[in-house]
């Protein structure tokens, strides 16, 4: 449940990230280069928890999800 949790909170910066490029018309170019990458570093975040939570859940029910 925390690893969810933390994917859910990535989810949610991302939000907020999009939310700040939207609106901040104040933003220099270098501003917007830097919060894109700090956008691409959530994804990355979400990637590799969702990797950890899908282990986990396999670990979990080790005879299930399979066809």
């Amino acid at each position: 449940e925390l690893i969810n949790a933390a994917i859910q909170s990535e989810r949610s910066a991302i939000e907020e990230y999009n939310y700040v490029l939207a609106t901040a018309t104040e933003l220099t170019n270098e501003d917007i280069d830097h919060i894109h990458e700090i956008l691409n570093d959530e994804q990355d975040h979400i990637v590799i928890l969702s990797r950890i939570y899908s282990r986990l859940i396999h670990e979990e029910f080790p005879n299930n999800g399979e066809d």
